[in-house]
């Protein structure tokens, strides 16, 4: 599991109501710097009474966290403040051209908000690297 931080969302779909997709971005090497490391949008709820444990955030009031957060808006795609700390859970790690850190997570799941944890403690390059090397290895991807 690693600590990702949202970086941009995609608004489509039959959740046009809410933000939906989400790219995920790790610590670059410079301060300040956060690159794409995947998309995510499972491991959130639809409807905030279907919750199965408190843990578990809805597209509702993730929507509601994230419209503050906002910078600026280009089409379906809106660009906010890396503020909301989410562990993320996947199958894999695998080299990617087309992420800004080189790397992208497979199959990514979003367990839960980490309001408790500073964006400081976010994942890095080394950590998503140490990741990569320390992982079974498939065959295919890497």
């Amino acid at each position: 599991m690693l600590w990702m931080t949202f970086l941009s969302i995609y608004i489509k779909g039959k959740r046009s109501g809410w933000f939906s997709s989400f790219i995920l971005s790790c610590k670059g090497k410079k301060s300040g710097e956060y690159l794409e490391i995947g998309k995510v949008g499972t491991g959130i709820v639809e409807k905030e009474e279907s919750k199965e444990d408190n843990e578990k955030v809805s597209f509702k009031e993730l929507t509601e966290k994230i419209k503050p957060l906002i910078i600026k808006e280009e089409g379906k795609i809106v660009h906010i403040k890396p503020k909301i700390i989410v562990a993320v859970t996947y199958q894999e790690i695998q080299k990617s051209p087309n992420y800004s850190s080189g790397w992208a997570l497979r199959f990514p799941r979003v367990n839960t908000l980490r309001p408790d944890k500073p964006l400081s403690e976010i994942a890095d390059l080394k950590e998503v690297e140490k990741d990569f090397h320390n992982q079974k290895r498939n065959w295919r991807y890497g």
